[in-house]
């Protein structure tokens, strides 16, 4: 069983992994992944402006049951997004790659999911912040 950690603790180990420009790091828990693709979902819709309502898009998202589906999700929405904007941030591409390599199947926790698509976005914020 993993040791349950607080959202802040969960988002600044995170904050930690998607800055690292030497990124070799993988997500450790469900609950980071879970946290983790709330953001990168939320980060892909606000790169899409044709898309005006967040809420029908976010739906496909949190019907998934389980940790693969999400992944499949967020692989192609990922694809489309792409073919329009060019997405060479590295915190980005930080992100998308820790949860493309998390190899564990669960449930779908869609309150760690919220958490993570409604929080400060750790991909568009600045270094500064």
């Amino acid at each position: 069983m993993e040791h349950e950690l607080s959202i802040i603790q969960i988002r600044e180990i995170l904050k930690r992994k998607i800055n690292d420009r030497n990124n070799v790091n993988y997500v450790e828990s469900t609950s980071k992944y879970f946290y983790l693709a709330g953001q990168v979902v939320y980060f892909l819709l606000s790169k899409d402006k044709r898309r005006l309502k967040q809420t029908q898009d976010i739906s496909k998202f949190i019907r998934c049951k389980d940790i693969q589906k999400l992944k499949q999700n967020i692989i192609q929405f990922n694809l489309q997004i792409c073919a329009c904007f060019p997405l060479d941030n590295y915190k980005f591409n930080n992100a998308y790659g820790l949860i493309n390599n998390y190899l564990e199947n669960s449930a779908f926790d869609g309150n760690l999911f919220m958490g993570g698509f409604t929080s400060l976005n750790l991909i568009s914020k600045s270094n500064n912040s």
